[in-house]
Parts: C-alpha cells; structure tokens; sequence
C-alpha cells in the first residue's frame, strides 16, 4: 500500500499530459473591399461601385470576413482625416498590402487612376488575391482639357514670347472651338481650333510687359477653350499661368584665356538672343611665358544697338556680381591670378552667380600662380552635383550654380566643329541660349535683381503647402520681415517670414490656400508676386479608367477581373473556394487531473496510516 502511495505522488510530480483533440471549425478567409469614392469615380461610374457592393454585401459576409475601406482620393494631410483618405490611390493600396498585414483577397471597386499620377501596377501583394472591377474605357465620358505651359521659365518686358497650350480630348475628334488668351481681363489672342487628334498642341504669341517703373513682376495669362457639346466637366477648359518678366537683361561674362573658334561661336550665340547682353575678355598674349606683369586683354560689350564697344576688365567682387553668368573658358589664371580667384569664386559661392565651364580645365599654365588659381578653383569644379543637363552637369556651389560640360565624343575640346552646317549652328545657338537661362535663374532669382520674392509651387491644388520666400542677393540686401497675403476674395493677412538656418539670404514661410483663383504676396513696397489656386490633379483632367493597371495587378496575385455586367458572381465563389475547415489546435490536459486519482491517493494515505497505527 506504501508502495502505490509512492507511485501516485510520482505521478503527481512528473504530470503526465494527454491530448484532446480540437473540434473542426471554418476558418473564413479575410477580404479588404476598398471602395473608391474619388472625384474620378464619381464622374465616370457614378453610384457604380457602392451599388455593387450592396447588391454582394451579405453574399461578402457570409463567405469572408470583410474588412471596408473607403478611399476618397484625396492627397491632403487633413488633421482629422483617416489615413486612407489622406492618401493617394498608391499610397492607400501599400497601405493594405503592407507585409505580415495583407488580407487573403482584396476587392477593388475603382477605375485604376491615381491622384498624382503613378500607376498601381507591378506592386507587391504580399500573397493576397486582387480582384479588379473593370470599367470598359468607351464608357468613359466625354471630355476636353486645357494645359499650359511656357517655352522660357523667364520673359523680358516688351519682347515676345509664347505659351504652349496643350489641349486633351476624349470624344472630340473632328470638334472646332475657340480658344481665347486673356491678360487682365483683356483678351489678347483669339483663334479657332480643330481637335483632330487626342492631343493638340497650339503656340499661342504673347508680348508680356510690366508697368513703367517695374523692372521685375507677374504677368498673369488665362486660356481658355469654349466648352463642347457634352462635356462631363468644363471647369477643366480653364487654365492660367503666372509668366516672371523682368525688364533686366541676363549679363554674361566670357573669360577666354586661349581664344578659340569654339568660344567665338558661343559669343556670337549669346549675342544673337535679345535678351543676353555679353561682355567678352580675351588675352593677346600669355603673361606667364612672356613673363609680363599684366597680359594684354581685350575686353568688348555687346550695346543695344547690336555694336560692340570696349570696356574696362571687371575685376572687384561687386563687379563681378554684376553678371548672372561667367562663362569660362582656357586660361582663367590669366585674369585671376593666385588668391584673386577667391573674388571669381566668391561671386558664385557667396552672391549667388553661376559660372560655366565649357572647355573643360579652366587652368592650362603651370606657373606658381597659376596652380593657386587652380586650387581656388577646386571648391566649384568639384562642388555636389545636382543633376545632369544638357550639355553637362548642374553642381551647387554656396548660394550659386556650377555648371560643368562634359565633352561629346570626338570633339575634343569643341562643342561645335568648325564646318558645322547652318542648321547645327542655328542648334548650337539655341541650345546655350536655353542653358544661359536655365543658370540666369538657378538661384532662384531674376537677372539684376537684388531681392527677390517668390512663392513655390506657383501653381498648385488647394491641399499642397506653399513657400512664400525672399531671397537676397548678398547679404548687403534688406530682406522683409512680413509680407501680406491677399485671398482672390480680398481677404488680406499678414505673414512673419523667419530666416533660413541653413542659408541667410533666405527669409521664408509656409502657408496654405485654400481658395481657388489668383493670390497676391507683397511687401508693402517693390516687392509683389502671385500664385494660383486651381485643382489641377489627374482625377479632374480625361478619365479614362486604368484599366491595363488593374488587369496587370490583378493576374500578377492570381486573382480575377469582373464587370458589372458579369452573371454568377465570381468574385464571393472564389473567395468562399478558399474557406477551408480547419481542427481547432489540440489541448494538453494533466491525467491526474480528474477527481478521483485525487480520491484514490487519499484512500492509500489513509489506509497507510491505519495500518501503521
């Protein structure tokens, strides 16, 4: 009897287990439903979607458990706002597929077409099933839509311009309309237009000009197209577009230590554009071989009147920022010696110029001065590339621009051969005409302007921040501490601008706008520009569903494409398919466990006991 006490109290420490198996039970698949309530779908399929999802609700929940997300198509960061309203389609879409997160399947109920444009395919599923509700595209309504666009990112009072106007049509073809140009309220440009393909591109002339006494400003230009016969939308036949115009000519500075054919070609380019005035310096003869204190240099500027005259050399720091580009050639240590190089090099670190190097090493001599003006030099040549444009590279340098070009094949150091044709010629000319602006304003400012203010982006949706900012030349300049924000209503508000910390010549803002039309900033003094409010995202322009996106996602996860129109609801069969009936996971219970192992041991206790009474 002792010895089966013994046991039982063994059995009772060790705890023997013994399983139990679990009861068969239906795992239900999980499905994500995204219904897209966005401003597209509720043009082109109206009511469409949510009229699918109530005829299938019940069909959904008794096969899955579902999971509904409505999708608004907003890219606003609304403090209130769910995260899938505050995101674009894309975004939404990671969101739900995100991994260790994806439901089995996800039902889509949305044309395809994402607020800013980037396509849904080729994304990662992480597993689930997609299943795309397909609209046929010649269902898509008819449409036409007006675009903008300027040939030159900077005008010059009183001479011509252009705008391109770029209008998209669905369901036009053949159509005629009238396409109006407006400045001011004032029409400027009228003339009729043949829709004859999906995308028509029109050159509208404009002569922007400012007031008398205004060296710097806006010129505002609206374009609009009559609307057509069964348009879905007409708001999207407007568009305006803000034109900077300055009244300065861009001041180019050539330095050519070694005259070359190459550089003459780039000289009579920049003097063949109205718009540049060029002041060329070029050396008769090399100082450090003829061992000469000073070279002989000729120095001549382009005049209005289209005759060159000759000038002194410009040498300081002030009269160096007096140029928006310096364009150097071979043998700059000709003119900048040793440490005077800094003066070069400051202009673009410290005022804000651009320089160009188009022929490569600046510095060819070997003297003693000429390797400090090598060195000086070193700071921009190898200045943090930006990005590539043609024909070189776009580098920041301080406050300024760099520009290095990177030599095409087989021309050594020429940019252009000497037998060019006419018509190469005509190309080369406009080429660097399109580069000189493009550096002319890389710092952000206009030729000749001292301090500028400007608001970014200059045309924008209401739910995008802008940067009202001021920006000065040198330090020497006066920024404005506040500026005044004027609503197209009227409604004016002041603005504390704050400087930049990581650049001084920088005061600056953020603000929202909300209200669509024309907003005017001003200092209260010479300071003034504008920008424009106007919902202007790819769900207002042509909808034309997605629907290669949405076909391509759905078979790369291995789901389906349906219509509205498609008889057995394939969607619920698939999804109920993939309902399994799964065992509950099996319990361990102890086999001591049950009341009478407890009995039983108390009896041997017991009886024990007597016993040995």
């Amino acid at each position: 009897m002792r010895a089966l006490a013994v046991l039982l109290l063994a059995v009772v420490v060790a705890s023997p287990e013994r399983p139990i198996e679990g009861e068969s039970v239906e795992q239900k698949p999980a499905v994500t439903v995204l219904l897209d309530r966005s401003s597209s779908m509720s043009l082109l399929a109206p009511g469409l979607a949510e009229r699918w999802l109530d005829e299938r609700r019940e069909g959904l929940e008794r096969v899955a458990r579902v999971t509904r997300i409505d999708h608004s198509g907003s890219s606003a960061t609304d403090r209130d706002a769910t995260e899938a309203e505050r995101s674009p389609l894309r975004s939404t879409l990671e969101g739900v597929l995100s991994a260790g997160s994806a439901p089995d399947h996800l039902v889509l109920l949305t044309d395809g077409i994402d607020t800013q444009g980037e396509t849904i395919s080729g994304m990662e599923t992480h597993g689930a099933h997609v299943h795309a509700l397909i609209l046929e595209a010649d269902e898509a309504p008819i449409d036409a839509r007006i675009m903008m666009t300027l040939s030159s990112p900077l005008a010059y009072d009183g001479q011509p311009t252009s705008l391109e106007v770029r209008i998209q049509q669905r369901g036009l073809e053949g159509r005629l309309s009238r396409l109006f140009v407006e400045r001011d309220g004032q029409t400027v440009h009228e003339q009729s237009v043949r829709l004859d393909s999906a995308l028509t591109s029109v050159l509208v002339p404009v002569v922007p000009e400012l007031p008398e006494g205004v060296t710097q400003g806006t010129v505002e230009y609206t374009v609009r197209l009559d609307p057509l016969a069964g348009e879905v939308e007409d708001s999207n036949n407007t568009s305006t577009v803000l034109v900077r115009v300055s009244a300065e000519p861009i001041r180019v500075l050539v330095l050519e230590g070694q005259p070359h054919w190459d550089t003459r070609f780039f000289v009579r380019a920049m003097r063949s554009d109205g718009q540049i005035e060029v002041t060329s310096a070029s050396t008769l003869d090399d100082r450090f071989r003829a061992a000469m204190r000073e070279p002989r240099v000729r120095v001549t500027r382009s005049g209005g009147d289209g005759n060159d005259r000759d000038v002194r050399l410009p040498r300081s720091g002030d009269e160096l920022a007096a140029y928006d580009v310096i364009a150097v050639g071979r043998g700059v240590e000709q003119f900048f010696p040793g440490l005077d190089a800094e003066r070069l090099r400051d202009a673009v670190t410290e005022r804000g110029r651009s320089i160009l190097f188009f022929r490569g090493d600046p510095v060819v001599s070997s003297a003693p001065e000429a390797v400090r003006t090598s060195r000086v030099l070193l700071d921009l040549l190898e200045a943090p590339e930006e990005r590539v444009f043609e024909p070189g590279v776009l580098r920041r340098a301080g406050v300024g621009v760099v520009m290095t070009v990177e030599r095409p094949p087989g021309h050594r150091d020429a940019l252009l051969p000497p037998g060019a044709s006419a018509e190469a010629r005509s190309a080369f000319a406009r080429m660097w005409s399109r580069v000189v602006r493009t550096l002319a304003t890389g710092s952000g400012m206009s030729p000749g302007a001292g301090v500028e203010l400007r608001v970014l982006p200059a045309t924008a949706p209401p739910d995008v921040q802008r940067t009202i900012r001021v920006r000065a030349r040198s330090s020497s300049e006066k920024k404005p501490a506040r500026v005044t924000l004027t609503s197209p209503s009227g409604e004016a508000q002041a603005v504390e601008l704050a400087e930049d910390p990581g650049n001084p010549l920088i005061a600056q803002a953020v603000v929202r706008a909300e209200e669509d039309g024309v907003w005017r900033v001003s200092d209260g003094g010479a300071l003034e520009t504008r920008f424009v409010v106007v919902e202007d995202r790819v769900e207002r322009t042509l909808l034309t569903p997605r629907t290669d996106d949405l076909r391509s996602l759905a078979r790369t996860s291995g789901g389906l494409v349906f219509t509205m129109a498609d008889g057995a609801d394939r969607v619920i069969e698939a999804i109920q398919s993939d309902s399994v009936s799964r065992a509950a996971p099996a319990l361990l219970e102890p086999v001591w466990s049950r009341w009478w192992w407890a009995v039983t041991l108390a009896a041997l206790l017991l009886g024990e006991w007597e016993l040995r009474g």
